[in-house]
């Protein structure tokens, strides 16, 4: 693919356009989480207008989740599934 050196993987959701994009094209996929990004109940990210400080205990509990049990608390305290499948973790 022009403009992406062979080899470079694409970083992204998984469960998105992001994935099927890199499947369709053959780019090796790494699936990212995030530490300090909260989802809502379809998957997708929240970004914040104005970034607030996390405690350290949601962070680790958020993180660990994510790791464990491929899933986070949504915003509306609903568990959302994060289908990382077999992809090396971002």
């Amino acid at each position: 693919m022009l403009g992406i050196p062979k080899g470079v993987p694409v970083f992204g959701l998984a469960g998105t356009q992001m994935e099927k994009a890199a499947n369709d094209l053959g780019i090796p996929f790494f699936a990212e989480f995030y530490g300090d990004v909260k989802y809502s109940s379809d998957g997708m990210l929240v970004i914040d207008r104005k970034k607030k400080a996390w405690k350290l205990e949601d962070v680790k509990k958020h993180v660990s989740d994510q790791l464990n049990t491929q899933s986070v608390t949504a915003t509306d305290g609903s568990t959302v599934q994060l289908p990382v499948k077999e992809y090396p973790i971002s």
